[in-house]
């Protein structure tokens, strides 16, 4: 990851700003990161895997990188925010859908609609009419290939 003089120099600068506990923190990830890439260039057959001045410039401006990255909450925050997003995947799944019930049930319908040689968009003005509700073609086309995909 070969980075601008300009990136090179603002992100020197916002290590030299933070907190010693933060500039410790970024060097143990600098240290890791380069032990990985020596790691990954020993297992190369042809390649130099010697530690060079290069190597850990890129892994500092890399941890730098790494380490700049907007921070995570704490756990306790980390927990809430994945309840709450369980709660919201639980309840959009749970919605009933009239449409899509009634569309199941016809599926034996269109199945054998789709097998005269009728289009998604004749399906589904047929459908229209005989339920009353507006179906589109690509609703019966998405109803069709998850009926598919699980039967």
């Amino acid at each position: 990851m070969k980075m601008s003089d300009d990136v090179k120099r603002k992100s020197l600068a916002w290590l030299a700003k933070q907190p010693e506990a933060m500039r410790i923190e970024v060097f143990r990830t600098a240290m890791r990161i380069r032990r990985e890439s020596l790691n990954r260039l020993r297992a190369l057959p042809d390649a130099d895997h010697r530690n060079t001045p290069e190597i850990e410039e890129q892994s500092l401006l890399s941890a730098i990188q790494e380490m700049r990255k907007t921070r995570l909450k704490s756990s306790d925050a980390l927990e809430e925010i994945a309840a709450s997003r369980a709660a919201v995947a639980k309840n959009s799944n749970c919605k009933p859908s009239p449409k899509r019930d009634r569309l199941q049930i016809l599926m034996p319908q269109i199945v054998q609609l789709r097998k005269t040689g009728m289009s998604y968009a004749e399906i589904a003005r047929l459908l229209s009419k005989q339920t009353r509700k507006k179906i589109s073609r690509s609703y019966v086309h998405a109803i069709c290939k998850e009926s598919e995909s699980a039967g």
